[in-house]
């Protein structure tokens, strides 16, 4: 089972700033009971980087509450940055997508028409309108403890399949790793190869040159010898000759 608390993002106008306090106010015992823990960019310290603290906690978040009003689909990074993000997280299961109509406005013709169903109040009207607002933050609460069962046990898939990916994509940049050092050892191995092979063949044009050379001496030898054994004669025949006149 997945670590708890499960983390809840929570966008919003700051017109709507007040619905959000109440609606915190509802979950504070699932986060005093570490069950869930909420984020807003209430929770970005000062001078720290906005943009990305709003980036990392959506990417986190299992839970993600859109608080719905004119004023929140006027805003362009809700619009065009959370929004967007929201539902491709949604799409994907990677989080719960729970927009909460706190003021009129015409959602219907945003994207999120097409997940009304996951919509609160159940009967698409505003929040701002109704005279017992505690109850339906009470139902949007009680439907979310609802669904920690289950988004735990998706969590705990998600992550355990996140595991066994990094731990394939690490087998798999070893692998790469051992394939380049085995190319690189072969083709050191290649050069060594083609070196030596260059070497032998260098050592053979100098055998047969030596080889050449001794053949030529050994007939420049034979020769010597030969014109030696001529003179030999020639003197032992002038000796005979003279000795026979004496």
């Amino acid at each position: 089972m997945s670590s708890l608390p499960l983390h809840v993002f929570m966008a919003y106008a700051r017109k709507d700033d007040a619905y959000l306090k109440e609606l915190k106010k509802h979950f504070a015992i699932l986060e005093r009971d570490k069950k869930v823990k909420l984020w807003s960019d209430n929770d970005i310290e000062a001078g720290a980087n906005w943009n990305q603290n709003i980036k990392n906690a959506l990417h986190k978040a299992d839970i993600i509450l859109l608080l719905l009003s004119a004023d929140a689909l006027a805003s362009d990074y809700f619009y065009q940055n959370e929004l967007p993000k929201a539902l491709e997280k949604h799409r994907n299961q990677e989080a719960k997508l729970i927009p909460i109509l706190v003021r009129a406005c015409t959602w219907e013709m945003t994207p999120l028409k097409d997940i009304g169903d996951c919509l609160f109040p159940r009967d698409k009207q505003p929040i701002s309108g109704k005279p017992n607002q505690d109850s339906i933050y009470e139902n949007i609460v009680s439907y979310i403890n609802q669904l920690l069962p289950e988004l735990n046990r998706k969590k705990a898939a998600i992550e355990k399949d996140r595991a066994e990916k990094s731990k394939l994509d690490a087998e798999l940049k070893k692998a790469k790793a051992d394939l380049k050092s085995a190319q690189t050892a072969a083709n050191s191995n290649a050069t060594r190869i083609n070196e030596i092979e260059q070497k032998m063949k260098d050592l053979q044009t100098e055998l047969r040159e030596k080889q050449s050379k001794k053949y030529d001496l050994d007939r420049s030898a034979r020769d010597l010898e030969g014109k030696v054994q001529t003179l030999e004669w020639q003197f032992k025949q002038n000796a005979n000759s003279t000795y026979r006149f004496i």
